[in-house]
């Protein structure tokens, strides 16, 4: 990702290297994917990727999900998030692909690193450019599956895809479950689960320093 605001220098260097971190493990954990198929002489059907902070909130209809489209990968529409995506972004915290297209998700830092960042910026706003921001690990995202790839990609709301990105924190009530990160869809209200976003928990509800606790409990 490139940021070049003085404001944002150590963010984005933060943000990169567990960008590298994540994509390394992801392409490691791929290898054992392909390994275990040669073993067993079949390839899986679909492929699905997913952060290790993963929390379903119901179960998945794996038919439902594939009727909906016929496509490479089906991630996220997130059509409801405030704010809201931009245009030139995608969700990039799970995909459900195709066995033909999953290399691309598996092998997703070698497509990273080899990323024009130069052409993925002069596809977003100007406004971020002229404020020497570049495009942010959604944009790339998109851009990889659709300029360096040509995948096609069909975008779900949470009904079929009942995810969300949580973690446990220690309050002094006991132990709470909250998300961390969110992507709210038209098709299903999240609210309905009970479960509050991290930032909104009141701050003198938590015992110790709540980052510590939310970072700690992501590993």
């Amino acid at each position: 990702m490139l940021d070049l605001r003085p404001s944002a220098l150590q963010q984005t260097a933060g943000a990169n290297r567990n960008a590298l971190r994540l994509f390394s493990n992801v392409k490691d954990v791929w290898q054992s994917v392909l390994e275990a198929e040669k073993e067993d002489g079949i390839n899986y059907d679909v492929v699905f990727f997913l952060r290790d902070d993963t929390m379903w909130l119901q179960n998945v209809d794996l038919d439902d999900l594939l009727g909906t489209a016929e496509a490479d990968a089906y991630l996220l529409s997130c059509d409801a998030r405030i704010p809201a995506l931009s245009t030139s972004e995608v969700n990039d915290h799970i995909a459900v692909a195709t066995r033909e297209k999953a290399g691309v998700f598996g092998n997703y830092i070698d497509h990273l690193l080899a990323t024009n960042i130069t052409a993925c910026q002069k596809t977003i706003d100007l406004t971020l450019q002229m404020q020497n921001r570049g495009c942010n690990s959604e944009m790339l995202l998109k851009w990889i599956l659709t300029h360096d790839n040509d995948l096609h990609v069909h975008y779900v709301g949470q009904s079929m895809l009942p995810f969300q990105r949580g973690v446990h924190v220690t309050m002094k009530d006991g132990i709470r479950t909250c998300f961390h990160k969110y992507c709210q869809s038209h098709d299903k209200c999240l609210s309905q689960f009970g479960i509050a976003k991290c930032a909104g928990i009141n701050e003198d509800q938590f015992l110790g320093d709540k980052k510590a606790q939310a970072a700690e409990s992501a590993r």
